[in-house]
């Protein structure tokens, strides 16, 4: 897994276990899941805020900066 998505995936379990610390496992699984998802969903259009401010000139797509950035592979 890049290292981008496991960063993204520890913040997400620390954000679940800090606003429900005493949840059984599988809802707090649930939990971070959604958290994860909407994290990865800002860290994407974050990027292509940045790539249209820079107004990127050819080198390749939006899609192939946000799998740079978070280290995927096509």
């Amino acid at each position: 897994m890049a290292t981008k998505v496991k960063k993204l995936a520890v913040q997400a379990e620390k954000t679940v276990k800090s606003q429900y610390p005493n949840d059984e496992m599988n809802v707090g699984v649930a939990r971070m899941m959604t958290v994860f998802a909407e994290l990865i969903v800002r860290e994407c259009a974050g990027r292509v805020d940045n790539i249209l401010r820079e107004k990127k000139d050819g080198g390749g797509t939006m899609g192939d900066d946000i799998r740079e950035h978070f280290g995927v592979e096509e």
